[in-house]
């Protein structure tokens, strides 16, 4: 025995078969078809990653931070810094380069310390592991709202 050859194999065997359509069938399909392709357009998809919810926590707090520095701060608008970013300026550079560089300098705490003291002053922040996680944070929780925002907004510049 071996393969069996010519006509005689069975082809697609068990596989579902087409049928015709009565014209009322089709009919309730294409009415069915429409009101979710309506449905679709009513709920655009969310483009959006799905992220855990600690990592979603880190990346917010980040940007809450962000926002509070440039808005208290230095009083800009901080979402025109990642425009800018988008578009390669030296100041949006240069404004990114003062957060990271005040994210570290302002990460200082006190500890508690078996001297007279009893506090010390020390920089949480010490390396530069810390503030790259901390730009990864920034950059993907604007890519997600700032920049996401815009794209939709106008798609063909962004």
């Amino acid at each position: 025995m071996g393969r069996p050859r010519g006509n005689n194999r069975m082809r697609n065997v068990g596989a579902p078969q087409a049928h015709a359509l009565f014209p009322s069938d089709i009919e309730s399909r294409r009415a069915k078809a429409r009101l979710t392709l309506q449905s679709f357009t009513s709920r655009p998809l969310d483009d959006r990653p799905i992220i855990a919810p600690a990592t979603d926590g880190h990346r917010r707090r980040a940007m809450e931070n962000w926002i509070s520095y440039f808005t208290d701060v230095m009083q800009i608008d901080p979402n025109q810094i990642w425009l800018g970013l988008c578009h390669g300026t030296e100041d949006a550079i240069n404004y990114c380069r003062l957060y990271l560089n005040s994210y570290v300098e302002d990460s200082v705490q006190k500890f508690v310390v078996l001297r007279p003291e009893e506090y010390e002053s020390r920089r949480t922040v010490n390396s530069a592991s810390t503030v790259i996680q901390c730009w990864r944070e920034l950059i993907a929780q604007a890519d997600s709202t700032v920049l996401l925002d815009k794209r939709r907004e106008d798609a063909v510049n962004f």
